[in-house]
C-alpha cells in the first residue's frame, strides 16, 4: 500500500474538483478512519486557498431527520483539504494523501 500512497503523492490532487461530481454520501475511505461517506464539499473552507471536503464518519440513515442529525453530530464529521490530507491550525496535518475511493483502491484516477 505505502507504494501506491507515494505514487499518488507526487501528483497535485484536487479532490474537491473530483468529488463535486459526486452525490453526498458517496462511499469512500481512509486508513485513519476506515469507511467514510461524502457530506459535501466546502468552497475555501476556513479561509484556505481551497476545498474543505467533509466527510461523515457513520452513514446517516434514511429514516432519521437529516437536518437535526447533522446539527447534534459534528463529532461524525471528518475533514480533509484538497490534496486529501487532514488536520487544522490545532495540530500538524497528515501533509500524505489519507482519502481515497475505497480500500482496494487507492488511486483517484480510477474513482
Amino acid at each position: 500500500m505505502t507504494d501506491k500512497v507515494q505514487k499518488i503523492q507526487v501528483r497535485n490532487l484536487n479532490l474537491g474538483k473530483i468529488l463535486k461530481k459526486y452525490p453526498k454520501e458517496t462511499k469512500l475511505w481512509s486508513p485513519l478512519y476506515g469507511d467514510l461517506w461524502l457530506a459535501g464539499i466546502d468552497r475555501n473552507g476556513n479561509g484556505t486557498d481551497g476545498d474543505l471536503i467533509i466527510c461523515y464518519k457513520h452513514k446517516l440513515d434514511e429514516g432519521c431527520n437529516r437536518c437535526i442529525l447533522e446539527q447534534e453530530s459534528r463529532d461524525n464529521l471528518v475533514y480533509f483539504w484538497n490534496d486529501g490530507s487532514t488536520g487544522n491550525e490545532f495540530y500538524n496535518s497528515t501533509s500524505m494523501c489519507v482519502l481515497f475511493p475505497s480500500y482496494d483502491n487507492l488511486d483517484w484516477e480510477t474513482m
